[in-house]
């Protein structure tokens, strides 16, 4: 059995050694496992928020992306909508003008098939017969 100390008239009891080892074992595998828990809900917690802040980045990307297309379309929109204004208003010999610097710059390639327009047909048919009546001839 365990002794006993008698200190200040208070009895201690002391269990036996192979008790106390067993109660000391117990306690370290509870602070053990308490600290595994602790740790795995640690664990837990920050590839939660690691997820969630990933998650958060793409969701900003591509509402960045979302509205850098928008923004894209709107100024293409805008341009279209000043070219049409201007080239409602242009005259003919303006569209000849720039036909033949279109045509200029054609020259220069060294492709050798071009595609032309039904529009560019027309504007040839008009400067033949500007030539024609320059140079006298019906």
């Amino acid at each position: 059995m365990g002794d006993q100390d008698y200190d200040s008239g208070n009895i201690r009891y002391h269990p036996p050694k192979e008790i106390e080892e067993a109660m000391t074992r117990q306690m370290s595998a509870e602070r053990s496992r308490r600290a595994t828990v602790t740790e795995a809900e640690g664990s837990k917690q920050a590839a939660i928020l690691v997820a969630d802040g990933e998650k958060q980045s793409d969701i900003l990307r591509a509402e960045g992306r979302r509205q850098a297309i928008l923004l894209e379309a709107e100024g293409e929109a805008l341009a279209l909508q000043a070219i049409f204004r201007i080239a409602k208003d242009v005259d003919s010999k303006t569209m000849s003008l720039q036909y033949l610097a279109t045509l200029k710059g054609m020259a220069a390639s060294p492709a050798m098939t071009f595609v032309f327009p039904m529009e560019c047909s027309s504007l040839l048919v008009g400067m033949t017969k500007a030539n024609q009546q320059s140079f006298g001839k019906p």
